[in-house]
């Protein structure tokens, strides 16, 4: 079994785009015995605005459950001790997420392999240091986590996939 930390913009997202994938993306694992931590879990006010960026506007956050730095040592010891980390940069966000570009540094740091998901052509897909760090650039989720339990789980049990997204080979 494996640890999974899904990455991805939360800022700039609506509510459907910052869970609904996580969402998915923890049942796949599941079927794979993995797990998937998500970085949205104990946030559930996250779910009561129409985009994420507003949460101080529309006066959700004014007494958070859990603090900024703490939720920040949480994601960083998430990123240092799982098995993988897939991220998903293809929720559309009003901007490049800080956050994201964080938690791809935590990953480089601790030697994490990155497995990317992001459209082809975005910004992300053409900084050379994000495609100098990731293991793999894809540009289907599904693809990807199929990629990520290749990672996870011994050989005679995946079936070998190929990268089409042009970049660099899945395996």
């Amino acid at each position: 079994m494996g640890t999974v930390y899904l990455a991805g913009p939360i800022s700039g997202c609506t509510p459907a785009d910052c869970f609904d994938w996580r969402q998915h993306a923890i049942t796949s694992l599941e079927e794979w015995g993995h797990i998937g931590l998500s970085p949205a879990r104990f946030k559930p006010f996250l779910r009561e605005v129409k985009t994420i960026e507003n949460i101080e506007q529309e006066g959700k956050i004014k007494n958070p459950p859990v603090e900024a730095p703490t939720l920040t040592a949480r994601d960083r010891r998430d990123v240092a001790t799982c098995d993988v980390v897939l991220m998903n940069l293809l929720p559309y966000s009003s901007r490049i997420s800080i956050g994201t570009m964080i938690e791809v540094g935590w990953a480089d740091a601790a030697r994490k392999p990155l497995i990317v998901v992001a459209s082809p052509g975005s910004l992300y897909v053409q900084h050379p240091m994000l495609r100098a760090i990731a293991a793999s650039m894809l540009h289907d989720l599904d693809q990807a986590i199929r990629l990520v339990c290749t990672f996870l789980t011994p050989y005679e049990w995946c079936a070998p996939i190929r990268c089409t997204c042009g970049t660099r080979s899945a395996i």
